[in-house]
């Protein structure tokens, strides 16, 4: 390994201690139903707060965050800056800024992990090895919640367990379900709310260890492959806040739960816009908001998507309609430009043949195009419209 490289090594090993070693607590056991009834009030809220209440913005994050010094700590050091990049489930980037040595790069996918200075070049080292990155990659997947996403978590009394990477977790949550402590193979993080956002918790520092304060927590983010990739020295692309159109090949995305209704679709777009117009004002009016873009099938049916406005609350429909349940699942979607008559054939068929090279079974295809009730120019039969297309796949 460079020397250089050696020196950002030593200079992180700081990282791995992050932990103070502390010996996991018995786990009681609950009854059956109850835990079920404490996974829904505990588990889910710390998600839905994370989350903002769209789970699947959890799969791409960027966490910026510094160094804090132990209680009592003296010196006069510049504390390190972090970046960290994470894509579900697996991929991983953190950048570390030292005052007095300039920038070091870890890169981690599915396939192996890489170090090297900014501008490369990257060496394989293994996972868990240099300044135990894999520890920090494993806390930033739980300050996250990316282990309650799976789905797994038990509820016993104020402790939520879990696992990741099948190592048990165990939070311990306060009255309100925020997380007050987070162990992780018998290391256990204090956790305080954060000082500039509620997500997520700082984690405090030590008597012997240092801790972390967040600067900068964005979901939602969306990152080319080669941003990860230790072939490339460069940083690529970063989207926040939305998915990417893709028009040159499909992608598989989530779609979250929601409520929808189902009605026969006019023939003519001022006749389509008028029918939703008037379901939008009849949801607004019983307490309900949008949920996505209406979509167009494939028999003649529109979906006008919805969900309540208060959470908990009951799903209300229209007078002559019933409210249908869409459950959260996954769809293969693909993005397309051109008038509404000729630009959805040509996604269908490739939405096909991308569920065919997979080997997922295709199910049934969806057009949302971007045209809503209120835009200045009615839509004509020659309009080139954006749409995208989703085919539902399992």
């Amino acid at each position: 390994m460079p020397r250089s490289v050696a020196r950002w090594v030593s200079l992180l090993v700081g990282l791995a201690a992050l932990s103070a070693a502390v010996t996991a607590a018995g786990m009681s056991q609950a009854g059956a139903s109850r835990a079920e009834v404490a996974q829904e009030s505990a588990a889910k809220r710390i998600v839905e707060r994370l989350s903002g209440g769209r789970p699947s913005a959890l799969h791409g994050v960027i966490l910026g965050w510094t160094e804090t010094k132990p209680d009592g700590a003296k010196g006069r050091r510049k504390a390190r800056r972090y970046l960290a990049a994470l894509r579900y489930p697996d991929r991983f980037r953190l950048e570390v800024r030292d005052p007095s040595a300039g920038a070091l790069v870890y890169k981690r996918t599915s396939k192996g992990a890489w170090v090297g200075p900014a501008g490369g070049p990257f060496l394989a080292t293994k996972a868990g090895g240099a300044g135990g990155y894999e520890r920090v990659f494993s806390l930033l997947s739980l300050l996250m919640g990316w282990d309650l996403l799976e789905g797994q978590a038990r509820v016993a009394g104020s402790k939520v367990h879990s696992t990741w990477k099948k190592a048990p977790v165990m939070r311990v949550v306060d009255s309100n379900g925020q997380p007050e402590s987070l162990e992780l193979g018998g290391t256990r993080y204090a956790l305080r709310p954060s000082q500039t956002k509620k997500f997520p918790a700082d984690v405090a520092a030590t008597p012997e260890r240092t801790g972390m304060k967040f600067r900068r927590c964005s979901i939602n983010a969306e990152f080319e492959d080669s941003y990860f990739d230790p072939a490339a020295t460069t940083a690529k692309k970063v989207r926040i806040g939305g998915e990417r159109q893709n028009f040159l090949s499909p992608t598989l995305a989530r779609v979250e739960a929601a409520w929808l209704l189902e009605v026969d679709a006019p023939d003519r777009w001022p006749d389509r816009l008028a029918k939703l117009d008037s379901l939008g004002r009849a949801l607004h009016g019983l307490g309900q908001v949008p949920a996505g873009l209406p979509a167009y099938t494939t028999t003649g049916k529109m979906q006008v998507y919805f969900r309540p406005a208060k959470r908990k609350a009951k799903p209300q429909a229209p007078a002559g309609h019933k409210p249908q349940r869409r459950p959260a699942k996954l769809v293969a979607v693909l993005y397309g430009r051109g008038p509404w008559d000729t630009v959805r054939a040509p996604l269908e068929k490739r939405l096909a043949a991308f569920a065919r090279q997979v080997g997922l079974e295709p199910g049934a295809v969806r057009h949302l195009p971007y045209v809503l009730p209120g835009e200045t120019n009615t839509p004509g039969r020659e309009t080139v419209l954006l749409v995208r297309a989703e085919l539902d796949v399992r």
